[in-house]
């Protein structure tokens, strides 16, 4: 769904995930030491006398955070897979007002950076905004932004901060 921009579709599977992730239905029983624990199992209300509410390998195992991992750097859309450039193809689901990340690992020639990451939507449009720590620079940057047309690529060269927006 995020990576087709079905946004609409995207808000409800993940408004599922966090809500059946922080308040399950109340006949799965699970042990954990705070409600933002993923664990390996999510039921709906539906399996209730269908089938065994079992935590299986239980909170914070690999498995439970890989997916929710994954779906967050879709939201943010860094893509570092290439050395020469960085992309970032950033989402929000239809309801959502914006996604933040601080301290987010991004992979460049020069090595692992750390940057903090905001694309919010103002009104009709959107607002993007990258900082990296002092001294960090991203060599060539590239960053899809939705506009009134669809989409357009705005890209920037040896920065270190970034500020776009789109109407």
């Amino acid at each position: 769904m995020l990576l087709d921009d079905n946004m609409t579709m995207a808000d409800k599977a993940l408004s599922f995930l966090a809500n059946a992730t922080y308040q399950p239905i109340p006949q799965y029983k699970l042990t954990r030491d705070s409600p933002y624990y993923f664990y390996e199992r999510l039921y709906s209300p539906d399996a209730v006398g269908k089938v065994a509410l079992e935590a299986g390998c239980g909170a914070l195992n690999l498995v439970n955070v890989t997916e929710p991992l994954k779906i967050s750097r879709i939201l943010l859309g860094v893509d570092d897979s290439s050395l020469e450039q960085v992309a970032i193809v950033p989402r929000i689901p239809a309801d959502w007002q914006g996604v933040e990340a601080h301290h987010w690992p991004i992979r460049t020639r020069r090595g692992v950076i750390r940057a903090d990451i905001v694309f919010e939507r103002k009104g009709t449009g959107y607002k993007f905004a990258l900082t990296l720590a002092k001294g960090e620079l991203i060599d060539s940057l590239k960053v899809r932004m939705p506009s009134a047309d669809g989409f357009v690529w705005r890209e920037q060269k040896h920065t270190n901060s970034v500020r776009l927006q789109t109407q």
